[in-house]
């Protein structure tokens, strides 16, 4: 490279700016069929996370950046495709309703408790959506813990039990129950 930075500086901000690999020189022909077949599947799985709207999620506890797969800066509405984002910006998207409940869930999963939590996120564009969360703490023994899991996004519209508690609650206000009768006629 010509910009007189050594290699491993050259390759961090490959990757810093959307490398997802590299190959040095010189290149090893027996090896390089296997590379390719890894990239491959990488790509494919990278795709089908995108298309089930499924992203993956690091986090460091010490760091104050989250990695984020793209599928997860895509279903926060954020332009930036970049794997790493501030902490605090990540959380600024949660609705304030739904944030003490997520701060909480991440405080007891460094102690060891796993995360399975449904919250809400507001996009930049004002969108309001309904994001699944699961996370565990990882790390080998002497090594530092970090969070990694998954977070999807909820296409369905109601479940059985959502449309039941609905329809709990109109059959109890009985001018709700008034209305939509009325609204048939």
């Amino acid at each position: 490279m010509a910009t007189g930075l050594n290699d491993v500086e050259s390759i961090e901000r490959a990757y810093r700016v959307g490398a997802t690999d590299f190959v040095a020189k010189p290149i090893s022909c027996p090896v390089l069929p296997h590379r390719l077949r890894y990239i491959l599947r990488a790509y494919h799985l990278a795709e089908a996370q995108r298309i089930a709207g499924f992203g993956a999620v690091r986090w460091m506890p010490k760091n104050r950046r989250i990695e984020c797969s793209p599928e997860v800066t895509h279903m926060l509405g954020m332009r930036s495709t970049t794997g790493m984002h501030s902490a605090r910006g990540l959380f600024r998207h949660v609705l304030p309703t739904d944030r003490p409940m997520l701060i909480r869930a991440v405080r007891n999963a460094l102690h060891g408790a796993t995360i399975e939590l449904d919250h809400r996120v507001v996009t930049l564009l004002g969108e309001v959506r309904t994001l699944s969360l699961k996370c565990e703490i990882v790390g080998a023994e002497g090594a530092p813990k970090y969070l990694q899991g998954s977070l999807s996004r909820h296409y369905r519209a109601q479940t059985g039990r959502e449309r039941a508690e609905g329809s709990a609650r109109r059959s109890a206000d009985p001018l709700a129950l008034r209305r939509r009768h009325s609204s048939r006629a």
